[in-house]
């Protein structure tokens, strides 16, 4: 992938389209209150979102004071290293990267017809106080054969202020167990019979089937993705996982259990 020079750039003058819209959600008792913030800015006063437009677009939910640390760990995802290994400040900051070198680029190439593009997205997916979780779709084009895309999942609970992860859900001792009943779930889903290689089926597991950690908490169970070229070629696109509760409900820590707001039948329980 193209990597950005910063020796000797040429300061270009821009026309920029730059535009704000905010989606206001209502707060209600006992949940989050939030809106959505987008940005965008774009070469040239072309339409962003255009097959003849080179721009950044970036969505994500804003939080009320209340949720500092949730605010300030969405803005630094938000913000991660996008098409270069370097993180950025501001989403004005991805932009005048890119935009940057998209001039460069044509300056190189005055011809060619290709437009490129920054589009990320954090949505809200799921949401149960004290639990709510997050999609984050990022897709670049910079030429070549098709776009680059990819999604992530995170889980933010209320209860105690932290992402959570799989080892807050499962207990340590019951991990493969766990990944046993996910092995499983994923032949039926994928037709390749218990005993055959996953690599008969195109799948690049060199040591038996794993886990990944990017998944979504949903009211029915536990939602898991595997990005293009993970685990296989691109052709053969995402792979989504459930794992329904009731698969693995006696696996599971009683901590995540009593503080989710998932399961008010069994919080009150010992033994579930």
């Amino acid at each position: 992938m193209k990597k950005s020079i910063f020796a000797g750039i040429i300061i270009v003058s821009f026309v920029f389209i730059n535009c704000t819209e905010k989606t206001v959600r209502e707060e209600k008792p006992d949940s989050f209150s939030y809106q959505y913030v987008k940005y965008e800015k774009s070469y040239e006063d072309c339409r962003p979102g255009s097959d003849t437009c080179t721009y950044v677009r970036i969505v994500w939910p804003k939080f009320e004071t209340k949720y500092p640390y949730l605010q300030e760990m969405i803005e630094k995802y938000t913000l991660s290293p996008a098409y270069v290994d370097e993180s950025f400040d501001s989403p004005d900051s991805i932009a005048f990267t890119f935009l940057n070198d998209y001039e460069r680029f044509r300056i190189d190439f005055p011809s060619a017809p290709i437009f490129w593009y920054i589009e990320r997205k954090m949505d809200v997916a799921f949401e149960q106080f004290p639990v709510i979780g997050f999609k984050f779709r990022e897709a670049t084009f910079m030429g070549g054969a098709h776009p680059n895309a990819t999604v992530s999942y995170l889980n933010y609970s209320a209860a105690d202020s932290t992402f959570l992860n799989l080892y807050d859900i499962i207990k340590d001792e019951n991990e493969d167990e766990f990944v046993g009943i996910a092995e499983k779930i994923f032949r039926d889903s994928t037709g390749i019979e218990s005993g055959r290689s996953l690599a008969s089926g195109g799948y690049w597991f060199e040591e038996g089937f794993e886990l990944n950690e990017n998944f979504l908490i949903e009211r029915s169970g536990l939602r898991f993705l595997f990005n293009s070229y993970e685990i296989a070629p691109y052709s053969m696109g995402e792979l989504e996982l459930f794992i329904g509760w009731d698969k693995f409900r006696h696996l599971m820590k009683e901590k995540f259990v009593k503080e989710s707001g998932l399961f008010p039948e069994l919080a009150g329980k010992n033994n579930y």
